[in-house]
């Protein structure tokens, strides 16, 4: 199945109280694919939410994940939660806000080169209720918060990269593929 990355397209005004690891907006760090840009928090209760890409390949949407790129540093050891939400408003690091469609939490964990690791979420293949389409997945959000675990003295968790990865139906183009070579 081929997939599409829904990259952050904008930040939410208000809505980000991580700091900034070099560039000028979370959105851009997170969407731009280098380890050494990010978003990066070193207290519980810390969030960053974007908007992201349109949706326009217009196939059928067969599920969706997110995939997060991230760092445990300046510790020594050791591993801290971070929560993971898709909805469709602000800042929500509970799974019963009527905007949050998912949330998941995953374990950061330490590595000794303080080098981003890869983690990805479930894939899902409604929004709760009804299958993933263009209208659900452009107006979804992507949430990256601290409210699970407060990090130890000194620690940060820095995220280099987040989008939402796509699974589709590719459309059918070889006609003789589909019906046969004998066609």
């Amino acid at each position: 199945m081929p997939t599409v990355n829904l990259l952050p397209s904008s930040d939410l005004s208000g809505n980000q109280n991580f700091d900034l690891v070099g560039g000028s907006a979370a959105y851009s760090n997170l969407a731009g694919g280098t380890d050494a840009r990010g978003v990066q928090a070193s207290l519980q209760n810390k969030y960053c939410v974007v908007e992201l890409d349109d949706y326009t390949v217009g196939a059928e949407v067969e599920s969706i994940r997110w995939y997060v790129r991230g760092a445990y540093r300046i510790v020594r050891s050791g591993d801290t939660d971070v929560q993971v939400v898709l909805g469709t408003g602000s800042h929500a690091p509970v799974t019963g806000s009527a905007s949050a469609y998912y949330s998941e939490t995953f374990t950061l964990t330490f590595n000794g080169g303080y080098a981003p690791q890869d983690y990805y979420g479930t894939a899902r293949t409604t929004d709760g209720s009804s299958a993933w389409d263009a209208t659900s997945l452009n107006a979804l959000r992507l949430d990256v918060n601290t409210s699970p675990a407060d990090p130890p003295a000194i620690s940060q968790i820095m995220m280099a990269k987040c989008y939402v990865e796509v699974t589709y139906t590719a459309a059918v183009t070889d006609n003789a593929t589909f019906f046969g070579a004998n066609f």
